[in-house]
């Protein structure tokens, strides 16, 4: 099966074509991607530094060669400044803030895409994320993970959360909760992320929508819990993010 490379949607985003050493003199597998290089086209010997540790990543990890759309991600563009963000057809955009990704969620784009949410200020995230092909499926890398987002039940937890959310804020002092949760944390480090209150659980007891709704968020996937630490605390941008390298 043709593999899709991410490092293709990428450059091709960002108005960019693929760079190499030399022609290739047969067809192969990048080490990266996995995508199929044909004979003629430009690639790179694979000869990575002391410092990098993304050997488990690699789809071919036998090959000795990048292709050219991989060689074209190791450019400093790519593992430094768009590490967080949507990249289309329509070009490279930021998905750094709570509203962007809030954007994002809801307005997936059309097509191939790639959205990559890198944890660390330099890091080889392009070509180790999926390559999406759909709106209401589709995965998001961040960091070392794959996290797979349900558009419609994402969007059918998030009213649950709110519902909960109203729950728990009465009879409150305060401010009223955003969330039903004892914590959601966007950059998945916090031990007790995703765990929904404990006077929820016992309100559960004899409160049957109270009991739906919790079963609705534990049935979330890990993606669509970190989808709320957008949805639930942030207003969408209401236009489409900022472009780079525009």
């Amino acid at each position: 099966m043709k593999t899709l490379s991410p490092s293709r949607v990428a450059l091709e985003a960002a108005g960019r074509k693929p760079v190499g050493v030399f022609k290739a003199k047969c067809d192969g597998d990048c080490a990266f991607c996995g995508h199929t290089y044909l004979t003629g086209d430009l690639v790179m010997p694979f000869a990575p530094e002391s410092s990098f540790t993304d050997y488990g990543s690699m789809k071919r990890p036998g090959s000795k060669f990048l292709c050219g759309w991989c060689a074209g991600a190791w450019h400093v563009d790519f593992t430094q400044k768009a590490l967080k963000t949507v990249m289309c057809s329509e070009g490279i955009f930021q998905a750094a803030s709570n509203a962007d990704i809030a954007y994002w969620l809801i307005n997936p784009p059309k097509g191939n895409w790639v959205w990559v949410m890198g944890d660390q200020k330099r890091q080889h995230i392009v070509w180790r994320a999926v390559v999406n092909t759909s709106q209401e499926i589709f995965q998001i890398r961040q960091g070392e993970n794959n996290m797979t987002v349900r558009s419609k039940q994402l969007f059918v937890a998030v009213d649950a959360a709110r519902r909960l959310s109203v729950v728990a804020s009465m009879g409150r002092k305060g401010a009223a909760l955003k969330s039903p949760f004892m914590r959601l944390s966007r950059d998945l480090d916090e031990p007790v992320h995703g765990m929904i209150r404990e006077d929820l659980h016992r309100l559960a007891q004899t409160d049957v929508q109270v009991k739906h709704d919790i079963q609705l968020l534990q049935s979330c996937t890990p993606g669509e819990l970190w989808a709320m630490t957008a949805l639930l605390y942030a207003v969408p941008s209401p236009v489409k993010p900022k472009a780079l390298f525009s």
